[in-house]
């Protein structure tokens, strides 16, 4: 995770502005998955990325880029497969070379946003061993998408009500998944290492695998991680996760 203030930049900036990332690294896929929000900065992004090596003292070169839109991609630095980009944050994810793997898991990699009254960074934070505060993520997306909660990473407004003839909640299934599978299956469901794409799935063959693993019953090769994690969710749980995934990632 990163703690991103003006303070944490070199040389130090006079900003209010705040931001929080979750970041993923996933050493067997080779990959790093990123959430970030941010607060308060003074105008819209014009860069982010990934900089490195190098301590919280230190300044270093992009390596990764956080995506294009309103983050500006650039030219010399590897292109990431993130396209999630609004005002107050982005999400994606980035292959890793061996040597990226090794300076982030030594914790070597700061987060950098850039602004145009900034252009050497407003924010920065060193990306560490943790856990980012989830329900603080949640609060600078929720603070500038409007009333309905609009998502950080497509930019449109949550669906209402129920999907289709199953009865179930498809918001109440988009704040499920959010807490609940985004972190292990990716912001669009997309699937990341070992944990499998949930994209392409009808309502009903979703539901069932849910209910299998409720039950305890051993389905696919991450069985001992699923089965947990749906013995605590409610048949309308379960119902309305699998309506918000096949609506929203069919």
């Amino acid at each position: 995770m990163a703690e991103l203030t003006g303070a944490s930049q070199v040389p130090p900036v006079d900003s209010e502005a705040i931001g929080l990332a979750d970041v993923i690294v996933d050493t067997e896929a080779m990959s790093v998955t990123w959430m970030i929000a941010h607060d308060g900065l003074s105008g819209p992004p014009v860069a982010g990325h990934f900089h490195g090596p190098a301590t919280p003292a230190e300044i270093a070169p992009p390596v990764i880029d956080l995506g294009g839109g309103a983050y500006g991609a650039t030219l010399d630095s590897e292109k990431s497969e993130n396209e999630n980009v609004v005002e107050n944050g982005t999400e994606g994810s980035a292959e890793l070379t061996v040597e990226q793997l090794a300076d982030l898991q030594a914790g070597r990699y700061y987060i950098n946003i850039h602004t145009t009254q900034h252009p050497d960074g407003e924010i920065r934070g060193q990306v560490v061993e943790g856990e980012a505060d989830r329900k603080t993520l949640g609060a600078m997306q929720g603070g500038t998408a409007g009333e309905k909660g609009q998502d950080i990473a497509s930019g449109t407004p949550p669906m209402d009500g129920a999907a289709g003839e199953t009865g179930a909640d498809v918001e109440a299934g988009e704040s499920l998944f959010r807490s609940t599978c985004r972190r292990c299956h990716g912001p669009k469901a997309q699937g990341v290492g070992s944990f499998p794409k949930l994209t392409g799935h009808d309502f009903e063959y979703l539901l069932t695998r849910l209910q299998q693993y409720q039950v305890g019953e051993k389905v696919g090769p991450n069985s001992a991680l699923m089965i947990p994690v749906a013995k605590d969710l409610s048949e309308a749980d379960m119902a309305n996760l699998a309506a918000y995934i096949s609506a929203t990632f069919p």
